[in-house]
């Protein structure tokens, strides 16, 4: 005698707010966007789509603009998408709004109680009164292709809102300290700018106490402050993964292109940052603050960036004195300062200038503005300041020479002229 258990399969839901009232059972026609077909259940609105869902399931949006006030997150490895040109015969981008807090968002409130395993894919977002999506302990998750704009229209600032962030550690306000942080995520091909609020210094994309996740081929832009920003990591740091920044557009914008701070280690492989910075202290294409309460940093690897800003296109900086800045890789970059002399192009605090810690080579380093190519070993600790503090190399063939005879081995070739300077700048990460 054979028992059949049954198996729960999952399911493709429609949200559709064309048919004017949910279509029950199979009723939905995906062609006529009403309740007379065979094509499966559909709902007008997020809400009903979600009560009625398991997880599991797909929820498939068609053209439209649907309110999600309550920044619901899919449930467990759920997708949520709009529909694609393979099953609605065009590829469809629906907006998701939201009046609340956040268009989507998950807070948590002990290790490992988020949804784990989702998707978001092939929407616009817009509005929320903090961050576009805020997402704090679900892991294994996926934002692709989604366009996110008009967030943080309460005008908050810094820290706190952003366009797509996510991390571990936060206070509820309630005296209630909360450590979860996200691993194994992916935020990928997705575009963020324009916020609501334009005088407010926020990041289009914001990473937090989260490692093992990927930040790849997204477009940052207009940001009114950093493009992307990796804050605190985990500490201590012990056998997490670096996270991994790979083939992403920044530009336009004010401050830093690229910002990680206090322990964090990331992988930065061919990204591209333009018309960022302006001439004061947040005008770093990539900005390294080493040092929060005496955090240090290792294992950086910066592979075919090319990263053109108002100042310094690559700055360590040194807060407290007593950090480090090791293991860290440069290798077939293009680093050029537009239009700050004083800075120089490539900037180390001291003193992670020591030969015997970091590896440079096949690095293209031009000051467009001024004659130093590298401030090497400055003393001061601050963002934004000039190179009066450390040891110079001119921007040139000598003052490359003079930096390479510093540790051979080490430092190797680099080069201020395109030619040869873009040969090796362009070459495949080794």
């Amino acid at each position: 005698l054979l028992a059949w258990v049954g198996v729960s399969q999952a399911a493709t839901r429609y949200i559709d707010a064309q048919p004017g009232s949910n279509c029950s059972g199979t009723s939905y026609s995906i062609a006529n966007r009403a309740c007379n077909g065979s094509d499966g259940p559909s709902y007008t609105t997020i809400s009903a789509a979600y009560t009625a869902s398991s997880a599991g399931d797909t929820l498939r949006f068609r053209t439209g603009t649907y309110a999600n006030n309550s920044g619901q997150l899919p449930k467990d490895n759920q997708i949520w998408e709009g529909c694609r040109a393979a099953v609605c015969g065009s590829d469809e981008r629906p907006t998701i709004t939201s009046t609340g807090g956040n268009i989507f968002g998950w807070t948590c409130s002990t290790p490992g109680d988020g949804p784990d395993g989702w998707t978001l894919r092939h929407l616009d977002g817009t509005g929320g009164t903090g961050s576009g999506i805020l997402i704090r302990g679900a892991n294994n998750w996926t934002i692709d292709d989604l366009d996110i704009s008009g967030y943080n229209t309460a005008g908050g600032e810094e820290d706190y809102v952003h366009g797509i962030a996510t991390d571990g550690y936060f206070w509820d306000g309630s005296d209630n300290n909360h450590y979860c942080p996200p691993t194994g995520w992916t935020i990928t091909n997705s575009r963020v700018h324009d916020p609501s609020c334009t005088t407010c210094i926020t990041s289009g994309i914001a990473i937090g106490d989260a490692t093992g996740g990927t930040v790849s081929y997204n477009e940052v832009y207009n940001t009114y402050g950093d493009g992307i920003w990796f804050d605190v990591a985990p500490n201590p740091w012990t056998g997490e993964t670096p996270n991994e920044v790979t083939g992403n557009i920044v530009h336009d914008v004010i401050h830093y292109a690229f910002h990680a701070e206090a322990r964090h280690r990331w992988h930065l492989t061919g990204n591209l940052a333009y018309n960022c910075g302006t001439s004061g202290s947040f005008d770093a294409g990539i900005f390294v603050r080493v040092g929060n309460a005496s955090d240090n940093m290792q294992n950086h690897r910066y592979y075919n960036n090319t990263i053109m800003c108002a100042g310094a296109a690559f700055q360590a900086t040194n807060e407290n004195g007593n950090e480090t800045f090791t293991d860290a890789v440069f290798k077939n970059n293009i680093f050029i300062n537009t239009s700050t002399a004083a800075q120089g192009a490539f900037k180390l605090a001291s003193p992670y200038g020591s030969a015997s810690d970091n590896y440079f080579q096949y690095n293209l380093i031009r000051n467009l503005a001024g004659t130093i190519g590298v401030c090497w070993n400055t003393t001061d600790g601050g963002a934004g300041t000039d190179c009066s503090n450390g040891t110079t190399y001119a921007d040139s063939s000598a003052g490359m020479s003079s930096w390479a005879s510093v540790a051979p081995t080490r430092i190797g070739s680099n080069f201020t002229t395109y030619g040869i300077g873009l040969q090796y700048a362009w070459m495949d990460r080794p």
